[in-house]
């Protein structure tokens, strides 16, 4: 400014809405622009005394780069043009469905669980559970108990005894009338259910993990009892009661167990 004659003149700064992009000996600063971005732009930086205004749009790159502050289980929505997008949670899937692939831009994708596993309700699960694969118990039956006296006692024994062609669990079985000691003291503290032999109520689908019963628990009609509850895991089937003879009378029958 003034530079003419004997005098150099000095620099003065832009004056509001106006810039000088270079070293200039120019008199005057340019005007910014005052037209707004396109509609498929949006402004990235306002005009200043250096520069002026700046249009640009959200690319694929860039919009990448957003969705990096995306936390976990979340991916960036509506980038592009004008639109930086926002942060969305992924959507979930339905029983029996896992999602895939949601991150960065994409909100991936739901794919069945596969064969040997399964998912129980909706929502956003990055794979599926595995499926119980047994329903098998073994462990020591305890004593069963009415009252204060007790009834009978079993001894489990994972050696197996064959019946015909049928392979059952083995008992050892004590009719010694109330009161019984045994010689080694039977837990008193666990239910005869607990340890019992289990079977199989439901396999395992994609939308829920396989059922298991105790066996403990099946009840038959009046006249008949349980037998090969357990074996290869299914339920068994009721039998008739044995009549007994004149002068005889029944043990109380225990289901066979595997």
């Amino acid at each position: 400014m003034g530079c003419g004659g004997v005098s150099n003149g000095m620099c003065k700064a832009c004056p509001t809405r106006s810039f000088q992009p270079n070293n200039s000996s120019a008199s005057t600063c340019l005007p910014c622009t005052e037209q707004s971005c396109a509609d498929d732009e949006f402004m990235l930086s306002e005009c200043s005394a250096t520069a002026d205004r700046q249009c640009s749009t959200w690319s694929p790159a860039a919009c990448s780069q957003l969705a990096l502050a995306c936390a976990q289980g979340s991916y960036l929505e509506g980038c592009g043009g004008a639109l930086p997008g926002a942060c969305t949670a992924c959507p979930p899937c339905e029983a029996g469905n896992f999602r895939t692939s949601c991150h960065d831009t994409s909100a991936g994708e739901c794919s069945a669980c596969t064969p040997g596993t399964f998912h129980p309700g909706t929502g956003y699960p990055l794979a599926c559970l595995p499926c119980t694969s047994s329903c098998k118990n073994t462990g020591t039956t305890p004593a069963v108990s009415t009252s204060s006296t007790t009834v009978a006692h079993f001894n489990y024994s994972t050696k197996a005894i064959s019946t015909s062609s049928t392979t059952v669990a083995h008992f050892n079985y004590s009719t010694t009338p109330a009161p019984f000691t045994p010689s080694t003291p039977a837990p008193t503290t666990t239910s005869l259910s607990q340890f019992a032999a289990r079977y199989i109520v439901a396999g395992c689908t994609r939308m829920q993990d396989t059922t298991c019963g105790e066996c403990g628990q099946l009840t038959c009609k009046p006249g008949f009892y349980r037998v090969d509850c357990g074996l290869l895991e299914k339920a068994g089937e009721c039998k008739q009661c044995t009549t007994c003879s004149q002068g005889t009378y029944p043990l109380n029958p225990k289901s066979k167990v595997h």
